[in-house]
């Protein structure tokens, strides 16, 4: 009779405990369902507040790549004051900034961040442009940079001219 009662109450615990699981896992998605993304466009980054003089904040961005193969990592580093509030877009050639790579971070207390992500996908061969913005209090100051996604089997012909691939 002893074991019966155990049976039953492990029973009811792992039914609690599925339940609970499934519960929430379905509140999870709802929350990200219904979380706005970080939509960063051309008209967030050009702030008509924003003026010459004491409102810039000292801003400067190093790509560690000017030329990136797929699979290869680039990495970003960004100097500005200490604790900036940064918005870091990067823009796809094909002009898609919603993307795993834009997103919000903070400068150290240095003034100093690093982001390093990885590109391996062939649909987005071409140029890409980082685009930070750094805030703080009501000063702002924002700067880009460029650099391009190549296969491996690409190199620049000596002439400038790229034959058409003939099958």
């Amino acid at each position: 009779m002893q074991e019966m009662g155990k049976v039953v109450r492990n029973t009811i615990f792992t039914v609690l405990v599925v339940f609970s699981t499934a519960v929430a896992i379905g509140w999870n998605r709802q929350v990200a369902h219904y979380q706005q993304p970080i939509a960063i466009g051309q008209e967030v980054l050009t702030s008509p507040t924003v003026v010459a003089g004491d409102s810039q904040l000292s801003l400067s961005l190093e790509l560690g790549r000017d030329v990136v193969k797929l699979g290869q990592s680039q990495e970003i580093r960004i100097s500005t004051v200490p604790h900036a509030q940064l918005d870091i877009v990067v823009v796809y050639p094909d002009g898609q900034v919603n993307s795993p790579h834009t997103h919000r971070a903070e400068a150290d207390e240095v003034g100093r961040y690093q982001y390093r992500f990885k590109l391996s996908d062939f649909r987005h061969l071409g140029i890409f442009e980082v685009k930070v913005r750094s805030m703080l209090g009501t000063r702002a100051s924002q700067t880009s940079a460029k650099f391009a996604l190549e296969s491996w089997a690409y190199e620049k012909p000596a002439n400038d001219y790229l034959y058409p691939l003939i099958p």
